[in-house]
């Protein structure tokens, strides 16, 4: 009996081992897909090229398709956005986007022209003929900075904004047959290669800020499309989307009303003391120093030298002998939550030797000293982000004098007997400047701004 029990036992510890020990079945085959039936491909005609607000970008969106597909919308448009980031000590070196504004949504909608016949030409196969329709998102809004017309030579001012707007229909899947009865709202794709010449305007308007990256911020542009279709074996739509980044330029002319006057910068009206003959603690005044910076317009282009002058009227006892003048050029960067970065990216020191005592007023001629560093951005204005950012670039002038004052100490005979002592004198000067991208709008030879729609990439 016992013999039975432990035959009985090693069967099933021999069973157990033998599930333990045996190999897992192989998985079974993934369940074939149709999320690349369809690929996109973007190509920008003139690449690399930066854009300006009223160009218009241009290129062609290739849909290769692998098996036939249901089309249920295809939109071709640029788009950009800004991203702030928070750096905090308690934070990671990674880091975290607190705001999101997009800035520009401009685009067109694309669909196939209904009732395609075949080309006249033997042999070839039938060329899809496209129809689009301008689809506008997110669009900047006008700032009162300048008047557009302002150096400019621009037939249609507001060609742009003038122009078809979209479907008026809330869903993206609205059928557009109220624009126009040959249109197909759903189609189909064959398999095989598809391609789509677009022409995507960017709206002329001056909010629009330049493409910038830094450790605090960036906004990016791309042109992004967009494609939703559906399979014969699957009626679930499947997205696909291809971009293609951007580079854009702010429209801001330096040479308007607003940016070609004078600038006449002065620091603080400072008093020249010496002690009182009597009582050293107090001081009596012999008059005051006063310096002011000149500049005669206040908008540069990257690369521009600023033409800075430097006047000192001295209305004192005070005789300086030599002049230093510190100037620096640096970048502001305000966010909206308060925190604001300096950085200087340019700077000199000139000094001026030999200076005449006897002289009221002193001129220093900075000019072509100081530049504008030609990778720096446009300044970026509060309304370019609704008040989110703002870059400014503002000039920093540090004004010392280096002089003699002659004081009286007096004699026992009642006397007095002059006394020369060195002494130096501080001044600080801080005014903005603008950083513009043209010097004419008409100069850079941008696209018209009439489009039709009907004849774009057909």
């Amino acid at each position: 009996m016992a013999g039975e029990i432990q035959d009985a036992s090693s069967r099933r510890s021999s069973l157990f081992n033998a599930i333990v020990t045996r190999q897992a079945p192989p998985p079974p085959p993934p369940l074939p897909t149709n999320a690349d039936a369809a690929t996109l491909k973007i190509d920008l005609e003139q690449e690399p090229k930066r854009y300006y607000p009223g160009q218009s970008v241009r290129g062609h969106l290739t849909i290769k398709v692998q098996e036939s597909i249901g089309v249920q919308y295809i939109r071709i448009a640029a788009v950009g956005g800004l991203k702030l980031r928070s750096t905090s000590k308690r934070e990671s070196n990674d880091y975290q986007f607190t705001h999101d504004l997009i800035i520009l949504n401009s685009g067109v909608r694309v669909t196939r022209q209904a009732g395609v016949k075949k080309d006249r030409i033997p042999g070839r196969t039938k060329r899809d003929r496209w129809h689009m329709v301008y689809d506008r998102t997110t669009l900047p809004s006008r700032s009162g900075r300048y008047d557009n017309t302002d150096g400019e030579d621009d037939e249609d001012d507001d060609g742009m904004e003038t122009s078809s707007r979209g479907s008026r229909h809330d869903s993206k899947y609205a059928s557009i047959s109220s624009y126009s009865s040959s249109v197909e709202s759903f189609f189909t794709l064959d398999s095989r290669s598809h391609d789509i010449a677009f022409s995507i305007p960017i709206p002329r308007s001056n909010v629009i800020p330049p493409s910038y990256t830094n450790d605090q911020f960036n906004i990016q542009y791309s042109v992004i499309a967009t494609l939703h279709y559906e399979t014969m074996e699957s009626t679930s739509i499947h997205v696909v989307n291809c971009y293609q980044p951007l580079q854009l330029s702010s429209l801001t002319p330096i040479f308007t009303p607003l940016y070609n006057t004078p600038l006449i910068a002065v620091s603080r009206r400072a008093p020249v003391t010496q002690p009182t003959s009597k009582y050293k603690s107090l001081l009596s005044s012999t008059g005051w120093i006063e310096a002011s910076a000149f500049v005669p317009r206040r908008a540069f282009l990257p690369g521009d030298s600023i033409p800075l002058g430097i006047r000192i009227i001295n209305c004192s006892d005070f005789r300086p002998g030599r002049a230093t003048v510190d100037v620096t050029l640096t970048r502001n960067i305000v966010i909206s939550a308060g925190k604001e970065s300096k950085k200087k990216i340019n700077g000199l020191v000139g000094v001026f030797e030999g200076i005449s005592g006897q002289d009221r007023e002193l001129q220093l001629d900075m000019d072509s000293l100081l530049s504008v560093p030609a990778e720096s951005i446009s300044t970026i204005f509060a309304d370019m982000t609704q008040n989110l950012l703002e870059v400014v670039y503002k000039v920093h002038i540090k004004v010392s004098l280096i002089g003699t004052i002659k004081t009286s100490k007096p004699m026992l005979c009642f006397n007095s007997r002059k006394q020369t002592e060195h002494c130096e004198h501080i001044g600080v000067i801080e005014f903005p400047i603008v950083i513009g991208t043209l010097s004419k709008c008409a100069s850079q030879g941008r696209d018209s701004q009439e489009v039709n729609l009907k004849k774009a990439g057909m």
